[in-house]
């Protein structure tokens, strides 16, 4: 079951650790257990790698946004509440 908690008047949902079988949601390649993970203030759990090329990567058009600094699965922040 998932709890959550407000910050700010932000709603934070927790999500479940997933095992180091699952993969990775960014590259879907490897799984977690597979290279350095690390856990997103939302809770998700990329690899380390693939976080960094996300941002390196930057803005995908010519439109600027900062969607790639968010969370590719809830759309969050990746910073702690």
């Amino acid at each position: 079951s998932s709890s959550s908690s407000s910050s700010h008047g932000t709603h934070r949902v927790q999500h479940p650790l997933p095992s180091a079988d699952d993969f990775c949601p960014i590259c879907y390649i490897d799984e977690l257990g597979a290279a350095p993970a690390i856990l997103l203030g939302c809770g998700h759990v990329i690899h380390r790698q693939c976080g960094v090329a996300r941002i390196q990567a930057g803005w995908p058009g010519p439109a600027i946004s900062f969607n790639h600094l968010q969370c590719p699965l809830c759309g969050q922040s990746g910073r702690p509440a």
